[in-house]
């Protein structure tokens, strides 16, 4: 039976469905920044993505539990859904690292050009076109990402940047791989198992280099539950604005992440915002917005 459709008075309203997509983009974005003012307080990449991912995988489980979804995966489904999860850990401790050597803003931009490279990807694997838009789409970001990197080039260690354009591959490739299971399945589940796996890789890699690195101070601890805290917040309401906006409203609503990072940045860690490094990232925003725009359009 289809239930009927809902009356205006039962939809939410939009103030509500902003707001909640608002929380959702915008504190991934504010993540980046709390991660870097605890590694001055002595935690590190895997500890913090550590206790992250499972205060979110502890608590997906019990929403999940709570409103009597199912947990399990088909097997085919649950071994691809667990590979991505350590695809994804490596990507996000390459994120979380390059944050050490470089500048937060500039880090975020690099990790930021991962939609550019799912479309090279999917080229190359010959499941869509590149079209004249995604081409010029390529190019401007790539020039903005140069304007942003060229404004302090001389100062830049380039392991940080390395880390960072690894990270935006690492998450392209985790993003095409994603892509058949989570057109089968509940996004959820599929994210239950990725973090599950994602820990135990984060816990793996805490095993080799000597342990979990804990907080030296109380605005430390502070900022270490804050971070895992903030992190489920985001991710519930991400979900939840997807089922409101769906995911193409979404993904544009996404482009508030890089914007609050920066904006971050500035405001908390002292980051110049150098007028040549906000054009660049303008013109790698605006440039995965407009690919963004013109591939719904396509679709609808």
């Amino acid at each position: 039976m289809i239930p009927p459709a809902a009356t205006a008075s039962e939809r939410p309203h939009p103030f509500l469905v902003g707001g909640i997509a608002f929380i959702g983009a915008a504190g991934f974005g504010v993540i980046v920044v709390l991660a870097r003012l605890s590694y001055d307080w002595g935690v590190n990449p895997p500890t913090l993505l550590f206790l992250r991912a499972v205060t979110f995988w502890v608590g997906l489980a019990l929403i999940l539990r709570a409103l009597g979804r199912p947990i399990a995966l088909p097997p085919s489904d649950r071994y691809a859904s667990l590979g991505i999860g350590v695809l994804l850990a490596a990507e996000t401790l390459c994120a979380y690292s390059a944050i050490i050597y470089i500048p937060v803003s500039l880090s975020v931009l690099l990790l930021y050009t991962y939609p550019l490279f799912v479309a090279l990807g999917m080229r190359l694997l010959g499941r869509e076109r590149l079209t004249p838009v995604k081409l010029a789409a390529l190019l401007t970001a790539f020039a903005g990402l140069a304007l942003s990197l060229g404004a302090s080039v001389g100062s830049l260690d380039p392991r940080g940047i390395a880390l960072g354009l690894v990270s935006g591959i690492g998450l392209a490739t985790v993003v095409i791989a994603s892509g058949q299971v989570l057109s089968r399945v509940d996004s959820r589940r599929v994210a239950l198992h990725v973090t599950f796996s994602g820990s135990l890789t984060y816990a793996a890699v805490l095993a080799l280099t000597g342990g979990l690195a804990l907080p030296t101070g109380g605005e430390g601890w502070l900022l270490l539950a804050a971070i895992p805290a903030v992190y489920l917040v985001a991710e519930l309401c991400f979900f939840t604005a997807i089922g409101m906006l769906g995911p193409s409203r979404m993904a544009m609503v996404g482009n508030l992440e890089p914007v609050t990072a920066i904006l971050f940045a500035g405001l908390l860690l002292a980051e110049a915002l150098t007028p040549l490094r906000l054009v660049g990232a303008a013109l790698v925003i605006g440039a995965v917005l407009a690919m963004q725009v013109v591939g719904r359009a396509r679709g609808a």
